[in-house]
This record gives structure tokens, sequence and C-alpha cells, in this order.
């Protein structure tokens, strides 16, 4: 029974790593298709298998333009992971929602749920993760005007990022400045 359940999970995650791949090739159809087969099958298996479903499926609603899809599926991985205790599938899934805010201008909601990624970041010690949330933050000040904050936000992201060796982070940090300074009008 034992490797039954461990050949399900497996799967599980097969059919999730799938989907996220399919996700990243803008294949959405195919990406929604294995993330709910992975969905269904991890009902009877472990929430942490079951979030990480529910954060792809979010990834992919969201992408798809089904916004209350998308941040439903993003809660509900929240509630699993913290069910769980994968502060790290906390941490994605509030960065999401705060991404899909962010998109829809409600910048005060964004700010909030960046805010509880930074601080579940650094309450971990994970700060690839921090770095990340510093870096939405100063996007979320610029959308707000407050281009001081903006840059000091994204200062300490690219600092991090600079400190770890992140070359990726470092280099979407440089293009975040840049879109700070093209709001500025520079």
């Amino acid at each position: 029974l034992a490797r039954s359940e461990r050949c399900l999970a497996e799967e599980v995650e097969l059919l999730s790593l799938l989907a996220r791949l399919s996700w990243r090739q803008s294949r959405y159809d195919a990406g929604q298709a294995y993330a709910e087969q992975a969905l269904d099958k991890a009902q009877s298996q472990s929430e942490g298998l079951k979030a990480y479903s529910l954060e792809v499926l979010g990834l992919i609603h969201y992408r798809l333009g089904d916004y209350v899809a998308a941040r439903t599926y993003f809660e509900q991985a929240i509630a699993f992971y913290y069910t769980v205790g994968d502060r790290r599938g906390e941490i994605r899934s509030f960065y999401n929602i705060g991404g899909l805010y962010l998109y829809l201008q409600e910048i005060e909601i964004a700010r909030d749920y960046f805010e509880q990624s930074l601080d579940t970041a650094q309450e971990i010690g994970d700060r690839a993760l921090a770095a990340g949330a510093l870096g939405q933050l100063g996007l979320v000040y610029c959308k707000l005007g407050d281009y001081t904050s903006a840059r000091g936000y994204l200062g300490q992201s690219l600092g991090i990022h600079q400190e770890i060796g992140n070359q990726l982070g470092e280099a979407k940090t440089f293009s975040q400045f840049g879109y700070v300074y093209y709001c500025m009008g520079n």
C-alpha cells in the first residue's frame, strides 16, 4: 500500500511539473489539463501536493485572464501551504496574489500581499524570496508615485541579489529601476 501511495504522489508531482512547464511555454490548455489531473489525483494525497496543483492552476488562470479564478486558486493554495507548514509556498502564493492585484491596479491590496510575502521571507531567512518581494514593493511605490520609496526598495532588492549571486534577479531589478525612471519622466 505504501508503494502505491508513493507512486501516486510521484504521479501528482509529475503532472504538476508538466502543468508548470506548459504554463511557461504558454500552452495554457495543456497546462490546465495537467494541473486539473494533478489536483484530482492529489485529493487522496498530501495537502502540500494539492497546494502546488492549486498554485499552478492559479498561474494558468491568471495568464488566461480569469482573475477571479486565479485569486481563488491562489487563496486555496495559501490555506493548504499554511496547513502543511510550507512557508515558501505561502510566500509564492502571497507574491502571486500581489502580482494579480498590481496588474488590476489595486495597488494598496497588492502592497499588502507583497508585504506579507516579504515579512514571511524575512522570517524564514530566504533572502532570494525577500529580494523578489522588495522588487515588487518598488513597483507598488512607483505606481503610487512615491519614487523615492520605489528606488529604496529596488536598491535593497538589487543589493541582496548581488550578495547572493543571483544574476537573473539583478537583471530583473535593473529592469524595474528602468520602469521607475520611465515613470519619473527620465
